[in-house]
């Protein structure tokens, strides 16, 4: 009798797991759909193209890809400068979503409550990620800044964000303006990323 309830424990170990792999893959497939969808959405309104999750992800698979660990920390500085050189290099936001001025430098709270659950664990792409949403030149663009980015230090990005003039007027706990920041980058390089 062990050796067959044993098997069948073991059996349906293996099953289980078969299954949550399966549920996983399924759900990164509608997550992506969904957030590809999201983005038809926002250019048949003439909005930004992409929500900041769908640009998260995209943001993390290069950090994948470049075999460097990206922590939730690190995203939000990363998806702050993004932003700005968007502005600076194309007239408009790469995404809708709000940035705050949090204690730690600026921080889109929907993608921080996203992977806040992770705490400084580094961060892996969670959907299927189609980045057909995001022209070749902004992708050129989100590159330079990943890859600069990554080359820094966490700490060294959040100093540097409290040092600029859109963490520094917003106030604590407060929106940092879409104004304020295509103005500061209008006129500044932090990254030195030339166009």
């Amino acid at each position: 009798f062990y050796n067959n309830s044993n098997f069948i424990f073991t059996a349906f170990a293996f099953l289980t797991k078969i299954i949550f792999f399966f549920c996983e893959k399924l759900l990164d497939f509608f997550r992506g759909f969904c957030y590809h969808k999201y983005g038809e959405i926002c250019n048949k309104k003439g909005g930004t193209k992409v929500n900041a999750i769908y640009l998260s992800n995209y943001v993390i698979s290069l950090f994948e890809e470049q075999k460097t660990p990206v922590t939730n920390l690190k995203l939000q500085k990363v998806l702050y400068y993004i932003q700005g050189y968007f502005y600076k290099h194309f007239g408009k936001a790469a995404f809708s979503d709000e940035i705050y001025n949090w204690q730690y430098g600026p921080v889109v709270p929907v993608v921080y409550y996203e992977y806040n659950n992770n705490g400084a664990t580094p961060l892996k792409s969670r959907m299927f990620f189609d980045n057909c949403e995001i022209a070749d030149c902004e992708k050129t663009l989100i590159k330079s800044v990943v890859e600069k980015c990554a080359a820094i230090s966490t700490s060294r990005l959040v100093s540097m964000t409290h040092s600029e003039i859109p963490w520094k007027t917003a106030g604590s706990g407060n929106i940092i303006s879409k104004n304020s920041i295509e103005i500061y980058f209008k006129h500044n390089d932090p990254l030195g990323i030339r166009a």
